[in-house]
């Protein structure tokens, strides 16, 4: 799974606690048991650096993760990834399914790889086609804050139909984000307080379907990306994929072949989502291995 973490001062720098924010990250490390890492930045000299030790950072803000190792299990895919420059850094949470395809085409442009991750080939494709076109080249499931220092803009995004989790928190002093909303708790600025009216909604449908339980926190909607200006504290949202938008057409293929070409690319997507360098699946009580799912992807 993994589990990232942001959190932006509204002012140009403050005295983060880093026992603080390890805790936001550590209370989500059972999506990421594997690895985790933490950086702070500042826009006034354009820097970005891994902390561990100290007992507080002054910063503008802080980048955290928790990683579940799935592609390179080396410490080449730590995160938070950084750029050459450290000028550009991500935090990634999620699959590109297509991501040795991608890098094979990075390759051919001249792009050199340390790691063997999808996390690396996403932020080298940020930094060669920007964010727009790399949404467009993508096929995954994500949830990734990229922070560029060269531009001192920070972006938010999640996948298309909302797969992997992510929320947004408003304090008096930050904006927070994380995979997971109880993150927040561990935050000094923030305070618990239930939001009625989804609660009512959660009683009558047994979901929220827009509001989550706290005052003061959004989920992040689906194929959207949320754009924070480091250098006036100003925040926006872009909408980059609309179901609405595709074309339809009156479909003139017989039902079997119809069936036939969904059986296909039923298999294709399983097959393609099974890419791991880890195993995949569990031992079943039964004795039944993981590796029958490959096989039936095969058959």
């Amino acid at each position: 799974m993994c589990a990232i973490l942001g959190v932006i001062s509204k002012s140009d720098y403050q005295q983060f606690y880093t026992t603080e924010l390890w805790q936001m990250c550590e209370i989500q490390s059972h999506r990421g048991p594997d690895d985790r890492g933490g950086i702070a930045f500042n826009i006034e000299n354009s820097s970005c650096e891994e902390i561990e030790g100290e007992d507080y950072v002054k910063a503008k803000g802080f980048l955290g993760f928790q990683r579940l190792s799935i592609q390179d299990l080396s410490t080449n895919g730590h995160q938070p990834m950084l750029d050459a420059r450290k000028k550009v850094a991500i935090v990634f949470n999620g699959e590109i399914y297509n991501f040795k395809e991608l890098r094979i085409e990075l390759k051919k442009q001249g792009y050199e790889f340390n790691s063997g991750t999808d996390t690396e080939v996403l932020l080298s494709l940020y930094l060669n086609y920007g964010l727009e076109k790399t949404l467009s080249l993508v096929n995954g499931m994500f949830g990734f804050i990229i922070l560029d220092l060269r531009i001192n803009k920070l972006y938010v995004v999640r996948d298309r139909f909302g797969i992997k989790p992510l929320y947004m928190a408003n304090t008096d002093d930050a904006v927070l984000f994380s995979s997971e909303m109880k993150a927040f708790l561990k935050y000094h600025g923030f305070e618990a307080k239930l939001n009625l009216e989804a609660f009512e909604e959660l009683l009558l449908f047994k979901e929220n379907i827009k509001d989550t339980m706290f005052q003061e926190v959004e989920e992040i909607e689906p194929g959207t990306i949320t754009i924070f200006n480091l250098e006036t504290n100003s925040c926006h949202v872009e909408k980059y994929f609309d179901i609405e938008n595709y074309s339809r057409k009156e479909c003139t293929t017989s039902m079997s072949k119809l069936v036939d070409e969904a059986e296909s690319i039923l298999k294709k997507v399983v097959k393609r989502q099974l890419i791991s360098d880890t195993r995949v699946g569990c031992q079943l009580s039964g004795g039944i291995d993981s590796s029958i799912i490959t096989k039936i992807c095969d058959s």
